[in-house]
């Protein structure tokens, strides 16, 4: 198949609930939304044919499908907490090839970098996965992240992912079953990992209304060398949210909020069909599933010695 004939649709994935930064999708910037932010910096990429705002079918995110419809986007309402089959079911009636999942805090996100994302998809026939923030080395600022999934691999995601810490984080089982696909990563000339992008808290929208208020009415496609020129040039715009700035690693996701609750349920959940498997004497797939709860024990523990030395540092 030629890939550059493909159809490529982007998925913004947006809620309303947020406990660090409620409503934040439709909190103002130069007089328009997060979400019309995001949607137009999408639409600059000459390769993406559609976009969806996947929310949640929770009363409080009325409030962003009457956001879409005035932006004249699709929008699709699924599961509030399954991520992953929110995701896989905004898609479903789509005829696309592979679907770019953007977050609705990621305001920054350029066209250029999902052109560049996309043209690496072009250019690797065989490719699942194609993205800058995966797989390490993490070069680029958090929130400026290129994601893109063929629908074949998001099938098998949906059809094979089940714990609750995999449907919520919709990419944690290609973290864990890496051999299973064909992963592409691309990265930045040079580390700007130190650099906070993204939008979960009042002061992250501090440092995000900044980079628009120097920016946005003197170019609205400004992109990364743009950014990177401004925060250099200025400095303390940097400052109003380094506070939250931490270096992104394989297991970043150890900094969400719900880690620890998705963890305890996936445990849960296991150890009740380990139980269940012993009660029927099959001893053997028990075993596979202890072993699996000893991981996600081990897991835990990890992120417990490592909280504790980031606050001896600190």
């Amino acid at each position: 198949m030629n890939k550059t004939n493909t159809k490529i649709c982007a998925v913004i994935i947006a809620r309303n609930g947020s406990s660090r930064l409620p409503n934040k999708a439709l909190a103002n910037i130069c007089g328009k939304t997060i979400l019309e932010l995001i949607s137009e910096r999408i639409s600059h990429s000459n390769q993406i044919q559609k976009i969806i705002i996947a929310t949640s079918t929770n009363k409080e995110d009325d409030k962003i499908e009457f956001e879409a419809n005035k932006l004249g986007i699709n929008c699709f309402r699924g599961d509030p907490e399954d991520v992953l089959k929110r995701l896989y079911d905004s898609v479903q009636s789509e005829d696309i090839d592979a679907v770019v999942e953007i977050g609705g805090d990621c305001p920054l996100i350029s066209g250029t970098l999902l052109d560049e994302g996309i043209n690496i998809y072009h250019e690797n026939p065989d490719a699942d996965v194609v993205s800058n923030a995966l797989l390490p080395p993490y070069t680029y600022p958090d929130g400026f992240d290129f994601i893109l999934l063929t629908k074949n691999c998001l099938e098998i995601l949906n059809k094979n992912a089940k714990l609750d810490s995999e449907r919520k984080q919709p990419f944690q089982y290609i973290l864990k079953n890496q051999n299973q696909f064909k992963i592409v990563s691309f990265k930045a000339d040079k580390n700007f990992n130190k650099w906070r992008w993204t939008l979960d808290y009042p002061e992250d929208l501090k440092f995000i209304s900044a980079v628009y208020s120097n920016l946005y009415n003197q170019n609205k496609r400004f992109d990364f060398n743009d950014i990177k020129k401004l925060i250099e040039d200025k400095p303390d715009i940097v400052k109003l949210n380094s506070m939250h700035a931490h270096e992104t690693v394989i297991n970043s996701a150890w900094f969400t909020g719900s880690y620890v609750d998705e963890m305890h349920e996936d445990i849960q959940y296991l150890l009740k069909k380990a139980k269940n498997l012993d009660k029927d004497s099959k001893f053997n797939n028990a075993k596979k599933i202890y072993s699996q709860i000893s991981l996600l024990v081990n897991e835990l523990s990890e992120r417990a010695k490592t909280r504790i030395n980031d606050e001896k540092i600190s």
